[in-house]
């Protein structure tokens, strides 16, 4: 999520959007203080992007979005998805998280593909790229908020599904997003 918080709102509002996933998620399958604990993160995000938002007013920083992260992973990994399989549940989180997943692998891959360090900083990040082909700052923001909630329903249909269908919808996904 520190990458991920390259313009005004994005990292809260993906935050807030993915928060919510995992808290219909967990509820969903009976884990209520994984649900608490995402209701509460999604609330606390939401909040803060009330000013974070383009124009920002107040920014994130990397203690807030390395916390945001942090959080997510957390409620990632306490996910237990009784009735689905191991092979499929092992790509609820992933879906969930997705846009920060994948803007971090295009990063990493585009500089060392370049011969540059994946530490630096650049503006190669999803976000940019959109912006850097003529859509508005809050306009690309908010494409990555509808894939984070597509990714979302995504997540939720699969922790539904047996192991052939939850793989098909996994490589389906996988295919569309390369």
């Amino acid at each position: 999520f520190n990458l991920l918080d390259n313009m005004d709102g994005l990292s809260a509002g993906v935050a807030a959007i993915a928060s919510a996933a995992f808290c219909l998620i967990a509820a969903l399958n009976g884990q209520f203080l994984v649900a608490a604990l995402a209701a509460g993160t999604a609330g606390c995000a939401t909040g803060f992007l009330r000013h974070n938002f383009h124009p920002a007013k107040i920014y994130m920083g990397d203690a807030g979005s390395l916390f945001l992260g942090f959080l997510l992973a957390v409620l990632g990994l306490k996910l237990t998805l009784s009735d689905t399989p191991a092979t499929v549940a092992l790509f609820v989180p992933l879906l969930v998280l997705g846009v920060p997943v994948f803007d971090t692998t295009l990063v990493t891959w585009q500089r060392l593909r370049h011969g540059r360090s994946p530490f630096q900083g650049g503006r190669d990040h999803a976000s940019h790229r959109l912006v850097w082909v003529g859509i508005p700052v809050p306009i690309a923001v908010c494409l990555l908020y509808a894939a984070t909630v597509a990714l979302g329903w995504l997540a939720l249909i699969l922790a539904r599904l047996d192991t052939t269908s939850g793989l098909l919808l996994v490589a389906f996904v996988l295919r569309v997003g390369t």
